[in-house]
C-alpha cells in the first residue's frame, strides 16, 4: 500500500475506531467524577477539584512530554502502534480504580484519588499522544488525512454515545450509589481495552511513511514545535476551547438536577449525550463537504460561533423549559463541535505532515505531545480547578447535596455560569482571537492556510 493510496474500509474504521477509548478515557473524569466526589463520596466541589486537577497537571505533563519522546527516540524500535497495548492495560485498570474511592477520611480519600488519578494519565498518555501522532505518519494525501480526522471525530461521537450517555444510564439503572458507579466503571474499562486492541490490530496493517533521518527528540525539540506560530496558535484556540468544554462538562449533572430540577437528571444526561453523539457521527461528511466549499478554517470559524450561541442558549433555559427544547439544543451543539473539532484536528494532521516533508525527520511525537497536553490541561482546568472551585464560591454545599436538600440561589448562578455562561464566552472568544491572529490586517491569507493544505 503506498503512502498516497486510500486506505480501506476495514482499516479506516478499524484504527479510527480507538478514538472510542479515546473519548471514554477523556470525558468521564470531567464528566462524572467531579459529581460522583461530591455528591457520593461526600467531598466539597473545591477539595474534589483541586485533587482530581494537580495529578492532571503534574502526571499530564510528565507523561504526554515522556512518552511523546519516547515515541518518537523509539520509532525504529518500538513502533507507535505498541503504545495502544500498553494503554489497554493500564487506563482501564486505572478507571475501574478511580470509582472505588473508599470511605474514609477527605484527606484519606484525597490522597487515593491523587495516586489513582496519577496512573490514569499515564495510561490515557500511551492511549492518545503515540496514536494521534499516527495519522500524520500513514498516508501522504493532505485529503486522505482530512477524511481520517472525519471518521475519528465520528468515533469521537460513539466514545460520546459510550461514555456520556450510556454510563449515565447504567449508573441509574443499577441504582445509583457507590454500586452504580462501580459496575459503570468496569462495563467502561472493557470497552476502552477492546477498542485499543481493534485500533493496534488495524495499525499493524498500515505501512508507516519513512523518514530521511532519526529525529533528535528532547525538551527543546518539544519547544521548537511550540514556537512554531501557525501551530501556536491553533494549539492555544483549542486549549481555550477544551477549558470551556471541561467547565460545561463537569457542572452538566449539576446544572440538570439543581437549576433544571430534573427527576431523572443522570438518566436525561444519557439522553441528551446520546443525541449529541448521534449529531456528532452523522455530521462528520456534512462538514467535510462544508470544508471543501468554504474551507477548513471558515469551517472551524463558523463551528466555534455556533457552538458559544448554543450554549448561551442552553444557559438562559430554566425548569420551565420544554425538554424537547433542551434535547434539540444539545443536538445542534453536537453538530457545531463537530464542525470546528474535526477542522482543527485536520490542520495539525497537516502541520505535522508539513514538518516532517520539509525536514526528513518525524517530530509527530513532539507536536501530538504538546497538542494533548494542551488538552488535557485545559480539560482539567475546566473541569476540576475552575469548575470546582466556582461552585464553591457561589456557595454549593456538598452536605446538601446528600441529604437531597436545595441548594441556595447563589448556587445555582454559580452553576449556570460555570456551565454555560463563560464557556460560551469562551468559544466566541476563540473564534474572534482566529480572525485577528490567524487573518491579521492586511493579509492576503491566513497564516494557519499557509502551512495547511486544503482538500482538494
Amino acid at each position: 500500500m503506498s503512502m498516497g493510496a486510500r486506505l480501506s474500509f476495514g482499516i479506516k474504521a478499524g484504527f479510527t475506531g480507538g478514538q472510542v477509548a479515546g473519548q471514554v478515557l477523556r470525558d468521564i473524569p470531567s464528566l462524572l467524577l467531579l459529581f460522583y466526589l461530591t455528591s457520593v463520596v461526600g467531598m466539597e466541589p473545591a477539595i474534589a477539584g483541586t485533587t482530581i486537577f494537580v495529578p492532571k497537571l503534574i502526571f499530564g505533563i510528565l507523561s504526554d512530554i515522556g512518552i511523546g519522546i519516547a515515541s518518537d527516540r523509539l520509532i525504529d524500535r518500538f513502533p507507535r502502534r505498541r503504545w495502544l497495548l500498553l494503554a489497554a492495560v493500564l487506563a482501564p485498570i486505572a478507571m475501574i480504580l478511580l470509582f472505588q474511592v473508599p470511605a474514609a477520611s477527605t484527606g484519606l480519600q484525597a490522597a487515593y484519588v491523587f495516586v489513582v488519578m496519577s496512573l490514569y494519565m499515564l495510561g490515557f498518555s500511551a492511549a492518545s499522544v503515540p496514536y494521534l501522532a499516527q495519522y500524520s505518519e500513514i498516508t501522504e494525501s493532505p485529503r486522505e488525512r482530512t477524511v481520517l480526522m472525519a471518521w475519528r471525530h465520528g468515533f469521537t461521537g460513539a466514545g460520546i454515545v459510550v461514555g456520556s450517555a450510556m454510563a449515565p444510564a447504567l449508573i441509574h439503572h443499577v441504582g445509583g450509589g457507590r454500586w452504580g458507579y462501580g459496575i459503570t466503571s468496569c462495563v467502561l474499562a472493557a470497552i476502552c481495552t477492546l477498542s485499543l486492541l481493534i485500533a493496534y490490530g488495524a495499525a499493524s496493517r498500515i505501512p508507516v511513511r519513512a523518514v530521511r533521518n532519526t529525529p533528535r527528540v528532547d525538551l527543546r525539540a518539544l519547544a521548537g514545535v511550540f514556537a512554531y506560530r501557525p501551530f501556536r496558535i491553533l494549539v492555544a484556540l483549542f486549549f481555550m476551547q477544551e477549558v470551556g468544554a471541561g467547565m460545561t462538562g463537569a457542572s452538566i449533572a449539576f446544572f440538570l438536577t439543581y437549576c433544571l430540577k430534573m427527576p431523572n437528571a443522570l438518566g436525561n444526561l444519557g439522553i441528551i449525550a446520546l443525541l449529541a453523539g448521534f449529531v456528532v457521527m452523522l455530521a462528520s461528511p456534512v462538514w467535510i463537504a462544508v470544508s471543501r466549499r468554504i474551507g477548513k478554517m471558515r469551517s472551524y470559524l463558523v463551528g466555534a460561533v455556533a457552538h458559544g450561541l448554543l450554549l448561551l442558549a442552553w444557559a438562559l433555559s430554566s425548569e420551565h423549559t420544554p425538554v424537547s427544547v433542551i434535547f434539540a439544543i444539545s443536538a445542534a451543539i453536537g453538530l457545531a463541535n463537530s464542525g470546528w473539532g474535526i477542522m482543527v484536528l485536520a490542520l495539525l494532521g497537516d502541520m505535522i505532515a508539513d514538518s516532517t516533508a520539509a525536514t526528513g525527520e518525524d517530530h509527530g511525537g513532539a507536536f501530538s505531545a504538546v497538542w494533548t497536553l494542551a488538552e488535557k490541561i485545559g480539560l482539567a482546568l475546566g473541569a476540576t480547578l475552575i469548575a470546582g472551585n466556582m461552585l464553591s464560591a457561589f456557595g454549593f454545599s456538598a452536605a446538601k447535596a446528600l441529604h437531597g436538600e436545595a441548594q441556595q440561589a447563589s448556587a445555582l448562578l454559580g452553576i449556570a455560569i460555570t456551565f454555560g455562561f463563560v464557556p460560551a464566552a469562551i468559544n466566541v472568544a476563540a473564534a474572534l482571537l482566529y480572525w485577528r491572529s490567524g487573518r491579521p490586517a492586511g493579509s492576503q491569507a491566513s497564516l494557519l492556510e499557509s502551512v495547511a493544505h486544503e482538500p482538494s
